[in-house]
This record gives C-alpha cells, sequence and structure tokens, in this order.
C-alpha cells in the first residue's frame, strides 16, 4: 500500500509542475510579429496538450490517493493486491498513460520555444538552438 500511496504521490506532484510550467511558458512567452500561423498554431496546441494531459494525470492520481488512504488496513474485506486491481488499475494505467504522452509532449514546447525565440536568425541557428 505504501508503495503504491508513494507513486501516486509521484506523479501527482510532477504532473502539477510540469502543466504549471507549461502553463507559464505559454503564458509569458513573448511571440515575434513575424511568426507563422502554423507555428503559433503548434505551439500553443502542444501547450495546451500538456496542461490537459498534466491535469487528467494530476486529478485521477489525486482522487485515487484519497481512497487508497482511506483503505482499512485493519479491517479489510479483501487483500490490497486485489482491491487496487478490481477498483483502480484501469485508472492507474490512464493516469500514468497521460503523464508518460505529456512528458515527451513537454519537451517538444521546449524545443519550439528555441525554434520561436530564436526565429531571427538563420534557419541552422535556429535548428541548433532548438
Amino acid at each position: 500500500m505504501d508503495e503504491r500511496t508513494e507513486s501516486l504521490k509521484a506523479i501527482s506532484h510532477l504532473s502539477a509542475l510540469i502543466a504549471g510550467f507549461a502553463m507559464v511558458v505559454m503564458i509569458e512567452i513573448q511571440l515575434p510579429n513575424d511568426l507563422h500561423i502554423i507555428q503559433i498554431t503548434l505551439f500553443g496546441g502542444t501547450c495546451a496538450g500538456v496542461i490537459a494531459l498534466m491535469l487528467i494525470s494530476v486529478l485521477t492520481t489525486t482522487q485515487m490517493l484519497v481512497a487508497v488512504l482511506r483503505y482499512d488496513c485493519i479491517r479489510r474485506k479483501m487483500p490490497f493486491d486485489e482491491f487496487w486491481y478490481l477498483e483502480f488499475e484501469k485508472d492507474w494505467q490512464f493516469s500514468y498513460w497521460c503523464f508518460n504522452t505529456g512528458v515527451p509532449l513537454f519537451l517538444l514546447v521546449l524545443a519550439q520555444i528555441g525554434w520561436i525565440i530564436f526565429s531571427r536568425y538563420s534557419a541552422v541557428s535556429r535548428s541548433l538552438a532548438s
């Protein structure tokens, strides 16, 4: 039970941190006026995807954590492993999938920031920076 609790806490905290950073990046970045509409759309969509996936992961893991912490280890109806499998395994897999999909998207956001910030330089410089 302790192992599941710690993993739920870790995924929840990391997801919240990444979602918050992606939101701050999206708000605080200063987009150049001559930036192509496709780049703006890709950047906004990628940031929104990261935020959405990470928020789903945070909310799901937090709700599971509350339920797991309410599990009575003394007067239990079934062993914890069986309880976990019946109640939370699918939710855990979905939450973990959201987290694992959001992390590469977040790295893509970081690459796009480099691409956007250095867009006024040559194509080689832009590519190396991103």
